[in-house]
């Protein structure tokens, strides 16, 4: 990638049911170690969660004791290469 300072991870956290035909949330503890990695690979530029309504509780309180337990410390860069 040419300006990996722009890249934000999107990271997913559902998963299929064993149909294949039905989405769940996928287990908390698969989420966060996906999140984690995902914030050592993007360097502090962020990471992004898909599917909101897929969000379940016992995500919500792993990530805020793990991966989130620190709070932001945004660090923004400009992604337009003119700009930079």
């Amino acid at each position: 990638m040419k300006r990996p300072e722009a890249l934000v991870m999107l990271c997913g956290n559902y998963d299929r049911d064993d149909s294949g035909k039905k989405v769940i949330p996928r287990d908390a503890r698969r989420a966060a170690e996906i999140l984690s990695e995902a914030r050592s690979i993007s360097r502090g530029n962020g990471v992004g969660l898909y599917l909101y309504n897929m969000l379940s509780e016992e995500q919500i309180d792993l990530f805020q004791k793990t991966v989130f337990k620190a709070p932001a410390k945004p660090r923004w860069l400009r992604a337009d290469p003119l700009q930079s």
